[in-house]
Order: C-alpha cells, then structure tokens, then sequence
C-alpha cells in the first residue's frame, strides 16, 4: 500500500496517465440513487478507478486521444444507460437499469469491504419537528430533505 497526497493520485488516475494499480475510497449508493451515481456498476467517470480509460470513452462517447473500448459486457452497460432517459416507460426503464447491476454483479468491478457505522446528530432539547433518524449521504444531501425549514425552537 501506497499512501498518496490526494492531488498526486488524481494526476495518476487521469486516463491520459494511468499510473495507478488500484485504489481504495469510499463508496456509496442506495436510498435509490443508483441510477445517478452509477461509477461502481460501470465506469462513467474518473472516479470509476477499475475502468479510467474505459470511463473516458463512455464521457467522450467513444471519441479521443485517451479513450480505450471496453469489453463487450461494459459496453451494453453503456449503451442501456445511453437510452434510458430516451425510454418513456418507467417499468422499461428500470428493466434496463436491471440488466446494468446484473452485468456489474457478474463483472465484479468494485469490491465492497465494510459499511459505515451509525451516524449521529445533536439538537438542543427545544429543537422541534426535527426527525428522529434520516439517510447520512452526501448523495442524500443529508440533511436536506429532512424539512429543515419546518425546524423550530419551542418556548418549553
């Protein structure tokens, strides 16, 4: 393991350097996000470590220097993804985004080792209308979508 400052690892994980064997970082996903953070299921950014210059050629649509084509698997991922949002049927389009995670799974890019443990807030006891327990991810916008207007402090 190689410890590395964090601007020095992304200069090596760009596709035109890959100077990188793997990386550890944090993932994330659920609280039915999946479709908008797809880089563990297939490379469709820098950050999908396993696949950078595969990710450059879904980003370019398969145009520039720093692309490479992926297998044939990661390219129907590709290309499912590219017509989802073409798809006017809801059912259809979870069908699809379906065969995406089953190709991931079969595929196995990403490995996950551990969860998170519990997070935890503090309020003052007057603090009301907050709730009692809410989704802590940066994909959540945590705490946004708790209502935090309606929060209000109580006399009592």
């Amino acid at each position: 393991m190689n410890t590395i400052e964090r601007t020095l690892f992304y200069d090596r994980k760009n596709p035109d350097a890959n100077q990188f064997d793997a990386g550890v970082w944090a993932g994330d996903g659920g609280y039915r996000v999946e479709m908008n953070e797809t880089r563990w299921w297939f490379p469709t950014s820098d950050e999908s470590l396993y696949g950078v210059k595969w990710s450059a050629y879904f980003s370019s649509l398969g145009e520039g220097e720093d692309v490479e084509e992926p297998p044939a698997e990661t390219l129907e991922q590709m290309e499912l993804y590219w017509q989802i949002p073409l798809e006017p049927d809801l059912e259809e389009q979870k069908v699809m985004f379906r065969r995406i995670l089953e190709i991931a799974k079969e595929q196995f890019y990403a490995i996950g080792i551990a969860l998170p443990t519990d997070g935890y807030g503090i309020r003052k006891n007057n603090l009301r209308n907050v709730v009692e327990s809410y989704p802590d991810s940066w994909l959540y916008l945590t705490p946004g979508p708790t209502d935090i207007p309606a929060w209000f402090f109580s006399e009592d």
